[in-house]
């Protein structure tokens, strides 16, 4: 089953991947069922963009995945795959990609990027990931009142 959405100039071709993928959902031991997708976006219509080790910026296609869980239909794992780089540039290939879960703050439970990850080949034989992990989420909040100033007070 193929989705085409017009929205924007810059919204991907989206394709449904035949069957669902199980993820393991940590300590519980629980497994949830989820949908994959399957995403492009030409280089035409992309902003993303790869800057070398030589300074020079490149905007290039992708590809990736969207993970949706089929109970909740909220999304639980992207990916990206940059397409196309040039042979001449510094870097080979580039990937990335989010994992959210439901994350308790103030007694409430919200779904939140709990890790994502950044790889990338450049050079000869130089590959580098980074492992990025979110946690300790904090709600934030503060109280303000306005008080209002009588003008006959202050000329």
């Amino acid at each position: 089953m193929t989705n085409r959405f017009q929205k924007s100039p810059r919204t991907p071709l989206v394709k449904k991947v035949p069957g669902r993928a199980e993820r393991d959902q940590g300590e519980q031991g629980q497994v949830e069922t989820v949908q994959v997708f399957d995403y492009r976006v030409d280089a035409a219509n992309s902003s993303f963009s790869v800057t070398g080790s030589n300074g020079k910026r490149v905007v290039v296609g992708y590809h990736g995945q969207v993970f949706v869980e089929s109970a909740s239909r909220r999304v639980r794992r992207v990916t990206l795959i940059a397409d196309n780089l040039p042979a001449d540039f510094p870097t080979h290939s580039t990937s990335k990609g989010v994992d959210y879960d439901y994350v308790a703050i103030n007694g409430l439970k919200y779904l939140m990027p709990i890790t994502a990850e950044l790889r990338l080949s450049q050079g000869r034989n130089e590959a580098l990931m980074n492992t990025m992990e979110f946690r300790d989420y904090k709600r934030f909040a503060a109280d303000a009142k306005t008080a209002g100033i009588n003008s006959a007070d202050h000329p």
